[in-house]
């Protein structure tokens, strides 16, 4: 890896939503850390990437293991790499009957969805409150809320849209802002990603901290009712 400024670190570079933000994101001038545990995904995305001129570096992880979180920010910070942005987008659905569950999968999903999403965004605050700046987008996928099959994603869920509000607290005086992201069920290709760039890098830290975008504070507060 190259040492260099302007970098974005994508956690679940491979889903569509996050391809379509990091090539705005490439349009607009940023160099890009793409994660993905798929392999073959991961070069195919950022071999595209490249050819809008950014810089693409490609990391291979199975953020299901709090270990390949940590070795992530190790790997960055070896090589002078500190991320201005974060966008995490870890989230992964399980759907089935209680009867039917599988304890150890559910685990798996509380790990991805929750424990990984707190280590992100801890470890990157850890690191921006050095340089006083820094932004962090968390993708919260609301599940098929009229279907009980969704009941597990259903609450870890809930619990990382009420963890957002809450960790938001802590980045007072830090010069971090956190943004939300509620991506509706299936509806990931009417999703508008240049206004969600707009919007991201167009807020300054300094100013009062806000859920984002504004147009999905409603459907945030609508998806705390889900339960």
């Amino acid at each position: 890896m190259k040492s260099k400024s302007n970098f974005v670190l994508i956690i679940g570079a491979t889903e569509d939503l996050s391809y379509k933000i990091a090539r705005q994101l490439a349009i607009n001038g940023y160099n890009l850390i793409l994660v993905a545990h798929n392999i073959d995904e991961l070069e195919e995305k950022s071999n595209r990437l490249k050819k809008l001129g950014a810089e693409v570096i490609a990391i291979t992880k199975n953020l299901l293991r709090q270990e390949e979180v940590y070795s992530l920010y190790s790997e960055l910070k070896l090589n002078g790499i500190s991320p201005e942005i974060l966008i995490n987008n870890t989230g992964r659905e399980l759907y089935g009957k209680l009867k039917n569950s599988d304890v150890h999968r559910e685990i798996d999903i509380v790990n991805l969805n929750i424990i990984s999403t707190m280590l992100l965004n801890d470890l990157f605050l850890k690191e921006r409150m050095q340089e006083g700046s820094g932004k962090i987008l968390n993708i919260i996928h609301a599940a098929h809320t009229s279907d009980p099959g969704y009941w597990i994603f259903h609450g870890v869920q809930c619990f990382i849209l009420s963890w957002c509000h809450a960790f938001n607290d802590k980045l007072a005086h830090t010069g971090i802002t956190l943004f939300t992201h509620v991506e509706e069920a299936a509806d990931t290709d009417n999703t508008d990603e240049e206004s969600i760039i707009h919007a991201l890098l167009k807020i300054n830290a300094s100013k009062e901290r806000n859920s984002f975008p504004d147009q999905n504070t409603k459907n945030s507060a609508e998806y705390r009712t889900v339960l």
